[in-house]
């Protein structure tokens, strides 16, 4: 229901000009009616990574899928982590724009949802048009850096994002912030960006932190699971572009957290400019028989 209406709307009004004239209306069906009565789950935890909003690709209506799936969900999730890329336009206002009607009925249902900026993001316009989303008193000053905390364990959301660049980086400031505060943590935490621990440099102090747990990234729009020197690491599918395509589901059990995938799809990759393909190839199947309903249990205690 809410995949169509949506579509339906954004289709009649003229797609992102009509977000772009009305930024303060939903566009959406009512879907909050019963949300009271969808109990949360305080350990469990959705990751999504590298939505590309793009509206006149799939993505839009893939993403919409994918917020239909979770709010779905029984019980729900507490917290919603989306590891960047959410423009396809490298920072595009409209693309946010989209972004903010579609985020609407997750926070209308209760779920918190943080992020981490990809290298097709733009914090600028990515604040403009989530000005709520700006700290007042920054983790690291000119990023974007948070600390989400759940029962069982932490996350920290990095800021790797380079305005011009496909790479990620963390700069001294933001290295120097980590270093000390997982020096100060006890309870198990996951670090994670949209880059990857070995581009960013940060393996071996992730490594060597008795506090981290493992490593979560996008990206790769892959969902790829490895332990390297002791550190699991994980990476995440596409909600809609390209490559592996779906969602990760997180629970805690015991003192294990259980990653496991929710594969919709795979897409090969369309190029820097070329359409996505809209029949899938005979082998992409077996891909899918063989990674849809697969775990990756990571234990909270390291050693």
């Amino acid at each position: 229901m809410f995949r169509r209406d949506f579509l339906k709307t954004l289709c009649a009004a003229g797609g992102a000009a009509a977000l772009l004239s009305d930024p303060g209306g939903s566009g959406l069906a009512d879907e909050t009616a019963s949300n009271e009565n969808v109990p949360f789950d305080e350990e469990l935890v959705v990751l999504f990574s590298d939505i590309h909003v793009r509206p006149e690709f799939r993505t839009v209506e893939a993403f919409a899928s994918r917020i239909e799936a979770l709010l779905a969900m029984n019980p729900r999730p507490r917290h919603l982590l989306i590891y960047g890329d959410f423009s396809q336009f490298y920072g595009k206002k409209e693309d946010y724009l989209i972004l903010r009607e579609m985020m609407r009925p997750i926070e209308e249902a209760g779920i918190q949802w943080d992020l981490a900026f990809g290298n097709h993001d733009r914090r600028a316009a990515f604040f403009e048009v989530f000005p709520e989303r700006v700290q007042a008193a920054p983790n690291v000053p000119g990023k974007y850096v948070s600390i989400v905390e759940t029962p069982r364990a932490d996350f920290i959301l990095l800021d790797t994002l380079v305005e011009g660049e496909g790479g990620g980086a963390v700069d001294e400031q933001q290295r120097a912030w980590l270093e000390k505060t997982l020096a100060g943590y006890s309870k198990p935490v996951f670090v994670g960006a949209h880059h990857s621990v070995k581009e960013i440099g940060l393996a071996q102090m992730l490594a060597d932190s008795p506090a981290v747990a493992g490593y979560i990234f996008g990206h790769h729009h892959q969902w790829f699971h490895t332990v390297v020197d002791g550190l699991p690491r994980l990476t995440l599918p596409s909600v809609g572009y390209w490559g592996d395509i779906g969602f990760t589901v997180l629970h805690f059990v015991g003192e294990e957290a259980i990653f496991k995938l929710r594969m919709i799809d795979h897409f090969a990759d369309p190029g820097k400019d070329a359409d996505i393909p809209q029949q899938r190839e005979p082998e992409w199947q077996k891909i899918i028989r063989e990674k849809t309903g697969d775990a990756f249990v990571v234990p909270l205690h390291r050693g």
